[in-house]
């Protein structure tokens, strides 16, 4: 009887300690799945968005557009294809369509990580893509950037490029920030043409608001206004199409700007 007991309690046993490895092993492999699939990269979008076909990367970006909440969700693989679009750039390739797509979307996000990640692009030696960036994080109203949105001055293209000029411009008005408008006033003398009579115009529109009720740096700007430095609102110039040379056909609307 002892020894029946005995048998059958190290057959139960074994039986247990079976059910407990399988059940480990299903989940070390449901996690691992899990870990993988949640890898920036990995995932089926990363990879489509990473392909070499840019008809398919639009149609998967496409329902984006629209949709917040989707892009908030995807915004690790939207963030590691943008990483590789730009390390696939070179001197003889274009910023792609939906490299631009992407990064409208990513600073759409508000993301303090998203936003980094655009600032240091702002460094880059391609003009079309530091604009592209530039103006998404205007739109974004990301004033962390304005430090960096400031040196883009400093680049030849300033000097060279009045698409460049017009851009950057735009991008300052759009991020409605004292600060901003303020820059905008000491960078005058560079600007001429044709947009410099528009930011005179649009000098006569800004209002104490745009200072935040600030009367001191407002009324700084008035003085600086009358000497011919404009001080700007965002009506007059914001709302014209940005000087990227590129185009978003279906996407985001057809975009154009005068060559230097």
């Amino acid at each position: 009887m002892e020894s029946n007991f005995g048998a059958d309690f190290g057959e139960r046993s074994v039986h247990n300690n079976r059910i407990h490895c399988r059940c480990v092993f299903v989940v070390g492999i449901a996690l691992a799945s899990w870990m993988h699939a949640a890898e920036p990269g990995t995932s089926r979008l990363a990879r489509t968005l990473t392909g070499r076909s840019e008809m398919h990367r639009i149609r998967t970006l496409s329902p984006f557009i629209n949709d917040p909440t989707k892009t908030l969700e995807n915004l690790d693989d939207l963030r590691y294809a943008l990483d590789q679009h730009v390390e696939q750039l070179t001197e003889s390739r274009a910023v792609s369509e939906s490299t631009i797509v992407l990064i409208d979307l990513i600073a759409s996000t508000k993301n303090d990580d998203a936003n980094f990640q655009l600032i240091e692009l702002l460094d880059s030696e391609r003009s079309e893509l530091v604009m592209a960036c530039a103006d998404a994080l205007g739109k974004n109203r990301a004033i962390e950037a304005l430090d960096n949105l400031k040196r883009l001055v400093e680049r030849p293209e300033w000097k060279t490029k009045y698409g460049y000029r017009f851009g950057l411009v735009r991008t300052l008005i759009n991020l409605e920030h004292p600060d901003a408008y303020e820059f905008l006033t000491h960078i005058q003398k560079s600007v001429d043409g044709q947009l410099r009579h528009e930011l005179n115009e649009a000098m006569k529109k800004v209002t104490l608001d745009d200072f935040l009720g600030d009367e001191e740096r407002y009324e700084a700007g008035e003085t600086k206004a009358s000497r011919g430095s404009p001080c700007l609102n965002r009506q007059a110039i914001a709302n014209r199409p940005t000087e990227l040379n590129c185009n978003r056909s279906n996407i985001t609307g057809s975009i154009s700007m005068p060559n230097a």
